[in-house]
Order: structure tokens, then sequence, then C-alpha cells
């Protein structure tokens, strides 16, 4: 990508004036309309094979839950790199780590959704937004 500087370069001899970029703009991929398709759901046991919209086949995999340890990060890299040397696609759960914190609890987000609080509940109060401006200086 190329982004002309129009507050330094933008004159007539500039290879990165506004011009000179808009003279070699070429396309690089076309853009076309994705048909939608009909949602291919299954369910299976272990495995299965499933057809596509365009007649190939995809092999799908669930983590064995009695050998995979989820708790080791190395154990669940190591099953994902074996499964996409065989062609297979695992599904199911590969790793968790129980000592870290979920989302909600990091980023210390409200119970209740932000469009059903009200603005006072949004804006923080003068001291609030000091003690923030205060990171920024």
């Amino acid at each position: 990508m190329i982004s002309p500087c129009v507050t330094f370069a933008n004159h007539s001899g500039s290879t990165k004036s506004y011009d000179a970029v808009k003279e070699r703009k070429m396309q690089l991929q076309a853009l076309g309309f994705i048909e939608p398709k009909e949602e291919i759901s299954v369910e299976y046991e272990d495995a299965t094979w499933v057809e596509l919209h365009d007649g190939s086949k995809l092999f799908l995999s669930k983590v064995d839950d009695q050998s995979h340890d989820i708790s080791n990060p190395v154990a669940a890299q190591k099953l994902l790199f074996e499964a996409r040397q065989g062609g297979q696609f695992l599904t199911g759960l590969f790793y968790f780590d129980q000592d870290k914190a979920n989302l909600v609890d990091q980023q210390n987000i409200v119970e209740t959704p932000l469009a059903h609080l009200s603005p006072e509940e949004l804006r923080p109060s003068a001291d609030q937004l000091s003690s923030i401006m205060a990171n920024y200086r």
C-alpha cells in the first residue's frame, strides 16, 4: 500500500504526491460477489467427511477428550500440527488455562450491557477523567 503525503510532498515533482500515487494505482485482485449458500451443519460421533457446496470434501475429527490434556499448551500445538499434517480439521477444546482470568474479569466489564446503562453510568466523573488523563502527560 502506498499512501500519498499531501502535507509535505504534494507537488508535481514528488513521487509521493496525490497525483503520482493516483497515476501508479493498480488493482491487485478482483473483488466479486460471493453468492450466499445454505448453511452446512453436521453432528457426528468421532469423525466424518463433510461435502462442501463446490463438491469438495472436508474431514472433521473430534479431539479425544480422554487422552488429550487441555491444560498443556505444548500438547495442544502438537495436536493441531499433527492434524494439519494429516489433512484433518480438528474440532473441540484444545487448550484451557484455568488460572488465567477471563476477558470479562480482565477488562473489569460490567454485567449490564452498555446499551442499557445510563449516560451518567457511562461517563467518568471529573476526578476519574483527571486520573485517566494523567496517564497521558
